[in-house]
């Protein structure tokens, strides 16, 4: 697919920003109650993870502290749909 530029200040990653360029298709934003619904998944499948030595306990607790961060509405422009 080739490289490609992700902005310094964006938490996402290249899939993400080469969604961005080649489908502008909307306006649409990703539903803030889903955002926040993953990412209690996710601090849930992180803790539960690294407890079972699944993943590593810093991994574990980088993506349960990302999580909190989300929860607590710290990061609302970094789920773009279009």
């Amino acid at each position: 697919m080739g490289s490609i530029e992700v902005p310094d200040e964006r938490r996402w990653g290249a899939q993400t920003q080469r969604a961005l360029q080649h489908f502008r298709i909307s306006s649409e934003r990703m539903p803030m109650e889903l955002i926040l619904a993953l990412a209690e998944v996710k601090r849930a499948c992180a803790r539960v993870n690294a407890g079972l030595g699944r993943l590593p306990p810093d991994v574990g607790q980088a993506i349960a502290q990302a999580a909190d961060e989300v929860l607590a509405g710290r990061h609302p422009d970094e789920f773009p749909l279009s």
